[in-house]
């Protein structure tokens, strides 16, 4: 499958290490203008002033935020502009973190229905302070955590609002080309903790380490890195696993998925 534009559309990466693994969320924003240098590097520092001012609360020191890489997806050889100002941005929620593979699903809702106007993303780390119960977290950490969501829907409004991409509807590419839905609100749809086995610890050797996507249904992609599902806004990478898959131009990738609570 041939590249998709997406145009006005700009793919922000929050990258980041944790324990060792190259980790991150990516989220998608709808510029209201022509995309240019200026706006790739306003989205970019929009994200990470977030992801320091609101999303650190809710992630454990063992979480560093790298560098936020924005990209003009409007067509496939488009502009980027990486920004990371200090290798000191960390998570700033306290104690120990939970297993790699736990997470939260933050659902990212739109005024539609349907799962092609709706997206979501997996919380980098869970911290062990936050949890309820065994399989839950507690009411204060789950608030946190969709506090952080709707920061991150506030930080980009002005600017280039978050927003699902979707590329196909009924098993079959859109005709006109990708539709947009404007984020407008983030939910916890329960305080269940959520697993994703693709972040536990390689088992591999360094030499066998590649990115690997774990997506929980928003968005799948073909050989070639185009979106092949209904939508795609943000997702969890651990780049190093067991069994991997590699995002970089000519290779193949493999997914898998987690659970859907969105």
């Amino acid at each position: 499958m041939a590249f998709v534009p997406a145009p006005n559309i700009i793919m922000a990466e929050a990258r980041c290490i944790s324990d060792g693994q190259h980790i991150e969320n990516r989220f998608m924003c709808h510029s209201p203008t022509t995309v240019d240098a200026d706006k790739l590097e306003a989205v970019a520092v929009a994200v990470w002033d977030w992801w320091e001012l609101s999303y650190a609360g809710v992630l454990c020191s063992s979480v560093a935020l790298v560098e936020v890489l924005t990209t003009d997806m409007s067509e496939q050889n488009g502009e980027q502009f990486t920004y990371a100002p200090d290798t000191t941005t960390v998570g700033t929620f306290g104690g120990a973190p939970l297993p790699n593979e736990v997470s939260l699903c933050i659902s990212l809702r739109t005024a539609f229905r349907g799962r092609s106007a709706r997206g979501r993303y997996f919380q980098l780390c869970v911290g062990e302070e936050g949890r309820g119960s065994t399989n839950t977290v507690s009411t204060t950490y789950a608030a946190a955590s969709v506090a952080a969501g709707q920061a991150l829907i506030t930080a980009l409004l002005g600017i280039a609002p978050l927003t699902i991409v979707s590329y196909r509807t009924n098993n079959a590419p859109r005709p006109g080309g990708p539709v947009y839905f404007d984020v407008d609100q983030a939910v916890l749809v329960d305080n269940v903790l959520d697993s994703m086995r693709s972040r536990k610890r390689p088992l591999c050797p360094a030499s066998d380490r590649r990115r690997r996507i774990s997506r929980g249904g928003a968005c799948h992609e073909d050989r070639q890195g185009n979106p092949a599902r209904d939508t795609q806004l943000s997702d969890v990478i651990a780049r190093s696993s067991p069994r991997c898959c590699a995002r970089q131009p000519g290779q193949d990738d493999q997914r898998v998925n987690a659970s859907d609570r969105s």
